[in-house]
């Protein structure tokens, strides 16, 4: 049962997870262990980064019981407001929010009209892991995802979705409601090396292929 009447729109994508896997270990080793997935992704969610160190991050969520971020629906908009926040000093990142159970509508006819999957064809994504945004209730519209232990300017991520999963089964059973995030890379990870490639700071010897874009957008 959804606790929205307009249930969100689905999009099909295709994201590579990143492994710090360097291309010394040769070709067929790095192919191997490349896993490419097709989350579902139902919108953005923007990450403010917490002032201090060891706070999480904070997702503003829309109105309702749910845990639906908050955030332009276009990739135009979306750029906008990014850039808007880090004009006035806010350090964010944005994550591609998944489907959660409560999206779910109870008549799959409805599902047919209103949640018709729009899929993407091509490779254009890559992903840390799987982020959980969570909300206590009784708190304001705000989530929150745990900082990452290591990295000062990332959230904490999962390696598997059966990871996140278990984390989000737990929370559920302490009355807390979350839903997972495809942690995205983004362009802002990557340094340029002395011969011109670019290089992500948070895995320098992985298999990257690039910045993951807003292409998952309208």
């Amino acid at each position: 049962m959804l606790d929205s009447p307009d249930p969100p729109a689905v999009r099909a994508i295709v994201a590579r997870l990143v492994r710090d896997t360097p291309l010394t270990d040769g070709a067929a080793e790095c192919q191997a262990r490349v896993h490419v997935y097709r989350p579902l992704v139902v919108g953005a969610a923007i990450l403010r980064e917490p002032i201090e160190r060891g706070d999480p991050w904070r997702v503003t969520l829309e109105a309702g019981p749910g845990v639906r971020p908050r955030a332009p629906a276009s990739r135009a908009t979306l750029h906008t407001q990014v850039g808007a926040l880090r004009m006035a000093g806010v350090a964010c990142r944005v994550a591609a929010a998944l489907v959660a159970p409560e999206d779910m509508v109870s008549d799959p006819r409805a599902m047919d009209r209103e949640q018709a999957i729009r899929r993407t064809g091509r490779c254009r994504s890559e992903f840390y892991g799987w982020s959980l945004l969570y909300h206590a209730p009784g708190m304001p519209r705000i989530g929150f995802v745990e900082p990452h232990p290591t990295f000062r300017h990332l959230p904490s991520f999962f390696d598997s979705p059966l990871e996140v999963l278990d984390r989000s089964e737990f929370l559920g059973r302490h009355g807390v409601r979350s839903r997972p995030l495809a942690l995205l890379t983004q362009p802002e990870d990557f340094d340029r090396a002395a011969d011109g490639t670019l290089v992500n700071r948070y895995v320098p010897h992985g298999t990257l292929r690039r910045p993951s874009r807003l292409g998952w957008l309208p």
